[in-house]
């Protein structure tokens, strides 16, 4: 069973600004249901969203307002730099902030058969 594929599905990696790294990785913590804490919306004192794609290094939250960070079911994570696989928009093009974005049908499955210290290996 060693080096043999289990599944094969779609997935969105990073785009050209934020890479998804390649490597050999092992999942170091899972999350059913997790938000980022970098990257989300800012809504202003009245709730009205003023940032869609905000990243709280460089955004500040206006006076009143808050922070939403997107939301990331099944997060599975990689790295201890925030990089995971969680689901999220699978689009045909790189589309992340670096995490690896798998679609709805598979994330749940891959969660369930997944432990803490499973190998990942990412690919270009």
């Amino acid at each position: 069973m060693d080096d043999q594929i289990a599944m094969d599905y779609r997935v969105s990696s990073g785009s050209s600004k934020y890479r998804t790294p390649t490597g050999a990785y092992k999942i170091i913590e899972k999350t059913r249901s997790k938000s980022s804490n970098l990257y989300g919306k800012i809504r202003d004192s009245g709730g009205k969203v003023v940032i869609t794609d905000a990243d709280t290094r460089i955004h500040t939250v206006p006076e009143g307002g808050s922070f939403e960070g997107a939301s990331m079911p099944y997060w599975m994570r990689l790295t201890r730099s925030g990089i995971g696989m969680h689901q999220g928009d699978v689009k045909r093009t790189y589309a992340s902030h670096g995490c690896i974005r798998t679609h709805s049908s598979a994330v749940g499955i891959v969660y369930a058969k997944t432990g803490i210290g499973t190998p990942v290996q990412v690919v270009d």
